[in-house]
């Protein structure tokens, strides 16, 4: 049996090599300056928007996966003119906010959003229902068409589809998958 001696048998198998940590470091700085770069060179006004339109449409899903989780109706009351929405139960009491500081009521006046204005809505009677099951309703009657539920500032919108409810974030003129 022969035994080595000194350095050359044996092997460091743990750690990283200095090369090894040197790649790993400049990749993460190209990633955090192009991440940086994306951060800064957009406006303030267009990041509310996004983040206005996103939370929009993940609180209308909610209405929806609410309507049938409870097995109860749930409405969306968009007003225009105060520039906010609400979620009411079909008996016209709010839906309690997730949140838990009261009535869920989305005001874009205030607090984040200052500057992000609800420029339109499709709905005629600026509700939109989801029955127990989902299904999306205007007055009563299944939505025939695809239509904007809000629309934001005149550049987002977000689009129910008929008979499945399936919404989307799009850019007033092209879809934008989220």
């Amino acid at each position: 049996m022969k035994i080595k001696s000194g350095l050359r048998g044996i092997r460091n198998e743990q750690g990283w090599t200095l090369f090894e940590l040197v790649v790993v470091i400049a990749v993460m700085g190209i990633v955090s300056g192009i991440a940086i770069y994306r951060l800064s060179s957009e406006p303030p006004l267009a990041r509310k928007l996004r983040a206005a339109a996103r939370k929009a449409l993940s609180d209308f899903r909610y209405a929806q996966d609410l309507a049938i989780s409870s097995g109860k109706t749930v409405k969306i009351r968009v007003d225009v003119q105060e520039n906010r929405y609400m979620l009411k139960w079909e008996d016209e009491t709010f839906v309690p906010n997730i949140m838990g500081s009261g009535h869920f009521v989305v005001d874009f006046d205030r607090r984040n959003f200052k500057g992000v204005v609800i420029t339109g809505s499709d709905l005629a009677s600026s509700v939109l229902e989801f029955n127990p099951l989902g299904v999306p309703k205007i007055s009563g009657q299944d939505l025939q068409n695809e239509m904007n539920i809000i629309e934001l500032n005149n550049r987002l919108a977000i689009r129910i589809s008929p008979y499945t409810g399936h919404m989307e974030l799009i850019r007033l003129g092209q879809t934008e998958n989220n």
